[in-house]
């Protein structure tokens, strides 16, 4: 009886399996190109100055009246 409540898990498994190493490298190829644009230099890390896009302000808060 156990047995058979186990069978979703072992599928999504099987299926994390083959989707995670794509989603992974999609995700580390978009973060790559995200530090390239604002600055980062991955051999001077502690030089990281971020480049700020013209008319963009700094976020202060979560965005909700609820938070400050």
């Amino acid at each position: 009886e156990t047995e058979g409540h186990l069978e979703p898990l072992r599928r999504i498994v099987q299926e994390l399996e083959q989707w995670f190493p794509q989603h992974a490298d999609m995700m580390d190829a978009a973060l790559v190109f995200h530090m390239t644009e604002v600055g980062f230099d991955p051999a001077h890390p502690e030089a990281f100055q971020p480049k700020v896009a013209e008319g963009v302000t700094s976020i202060s808060s979560c965005g909700s009246s609820s938070c400050g």
